[in-house]
């Protein structure tokens, strides 16, 4: 059988170097390329780093906040985020009655409660009507609230009843951190002479304005602790507007204390109870 060369394939050349097919490269390094994207997402998701930027925070992985710095002293101000404490407000005392542990007071300048007694305020409405009830005379004082002044002084308005006119009761706190009352004013009943502190002897003058029922002001001096009037009077002003008075009043007694007060009152058309009440503390001569 005669054989041609289209029969014949060629064989291999041995000087010739055999090449190698590129399938298996090019799918390793597709295979590479897929972990790598793997990778990169992984790191994404939680967090970590990737090789093109900062690590960026994950949706699942929370972040912690600082907190914002307290601030302190004198330029410190509260904030929204950061409450800050404020010093707590000096108490009003409150309520009336003896006090625990009375300590030492000076009560020159006070006309009620007597000093050497037991009984002490620890709420300046109390004080102001107990002094309208025991001192001024008032039958049912219908006290208003308390009207602050200098942080340890103020006033209350006291009525005889409920519409009433007024009489200013003045309220301080003494030494043994208990309220006291100075004294007492109304504008319908104003006393010139003497003043608050003022040194006087027996005979009294007492000058002033006033207007009331008939003219009518009763007028009484009282020593400290003493249980009955150093001396009762009256001065007669205007009956229908503020007209002057002028009356002096004998001394039934000499004092025994150092410290009193000069007590002035009008009453009510009505029934004739305390309407209102000025009173002034004075010093007696010895």
């Amino acid at each position: 059988m005669t054989t041609t060369d289209l029969d014949r394939s060629p064989g291999p050349d041995p000087a010739r170097p055999r090449r190698r097919h590129p399938r298996p490269l090019l799918l390793a390094v597709a295979v590479a390329v897929a972990v790598t994207g793997v990778v990169v997402t992984v790191a994404t998701l939680v967090g970590g780093p990737s090789p093109s930027g900062p690590p960026q925070p994950g949706p699942s992985v929370p972040t912690a906040t600082a907190a914002p710095p307290i601030t302190t002293g004198a330029d410190a101000r509260p904030s929204a985020e950061q409450p800050t404490a404020s010093a707590p407000a000096t108490p009003v005392p409150t309520g009336a009655g003896p006090a625990p542990t009375p300590g030492p007071v000076s009560a020159v300048t006070a006309v009620w409660p007597d000093a050497a007694a037991g009984v002490r305020y620890t709420d300046p409405v109390a004080a102001a009507t107990g002094f309208a009830r025991g001192l001024a005379g008032f039958r049912d004082p219908v006290p208003g609230p308390f009207l602050p002044g200098d942080g340890r002084s103020g006033e209350v308005e006291v009525r005889p009843r409920a519409g009433g006119p007024v009489t200013t009761v003045f309220v301080r706190i003494l030494e043994d951190g208990t309220w006291w009352v100075l004294g007492s004013a109304s504008g319908d009943l104003l006393l010139d002479v003497p003043g608050a502190g003022d040194l006087v002897g027996s005979p009294v003058l007492l000058q002033g304005r006033a207007v009331a029922f008939e003219g009518h002001v009763d007028v009484r001096i009282v020593e400290d602790g003493g249980t009955a009037p150093l001396a009762v009077g009256f001065a007669t002003a205007g009956g229908d507007v503020l007209r002057p008075f002028a009356v002096t009043v004998a001394l039934d007694r000499a004092p025994v204390a150092a410290h009193g007060a000069v007590v002035l009152s009008t009453a009510s058309g009505e029934d004739g109870q305390v309407w209102q009440a000025s009173v002034v503390r004075v010093r007696f001569v010895p």
